[in-house]
């Protein structure tokens, strides 16, 4: 005997065939996806990291502060104060011993300069006075080096027409 053949519809037709579709292209676009990203990662070059660095100051010497000394001369600078400051300038006074028209003199001279990174020393002197009426001026030029907390210092100039020239060790 021969069964009737039974139509069965399935309750949802086409949602099954659908699932795997969708499915499907979901995992094709993931393999895709991701390969095109590994390729990319693996053909790019890293870029490179700076390293970090600390920046390096170089300690700067402080020769700020008053550096005195005095030498017993008959003809140069005597007495001498220099006061090293801001931004490494030299301002400072001596006692500019010497002789004008035959008499002893002995007057007060102004110091400016500067000090460098270095300690190397440099300035002019500069002052004038009056004798008996006459008028008479003083000028000239020092140079010289800090180490620590002692500074030498070589002058030559002119003072009541008359050279001079000496050496000044000043401690601090």
């Amino acid at each position: 005997m021969k069964l009737p053949k039974k139509t069965v519809r399935p309750l949802l037709k086409g949602y099954k065939q659908a699932y795997v579709w969708i499915g499907g292209s979901i995992v094709v676009a993931t393999v895709i996806t991701g390969g095109f990203f590994g390729w990319r990662a693996y053909n790019t070059p890293a870029t490179p990291v700076p390293a970090k660095t600390q920046a390096i100051t170089p300690t700067k010497p402080n020769y700020d502060g008053l550096y005195r000394g005095t030498s017993a001369v008959a003809k140069g600078l005597a007495d001498v104060a220099l006061t090293v400051g801001n931004n490494n300038t030299i301002n400072g006074t001596a006692i500019y011993k010497g002789t004008y028209a035959g008499y002893a003199i002995a007057t007060p001279v102004t110091l400016l300069g500067t000090v460098s990174a270095l300690g190397v020393v440099s300035g002019g002197i500069s002052g004038s006075g009056t004798l008996y009426g006459q008028s008479y001026t003083i000028g000239g030029s020092f140079q010289g080096q800090i180490t620590g907390n002692t500074m030498v210092c070589t002058y030559s100039g002119t003072g009541g027409g008359e050279a001079f020239n000496g050496s000044v060790t000043l401690l601090k």
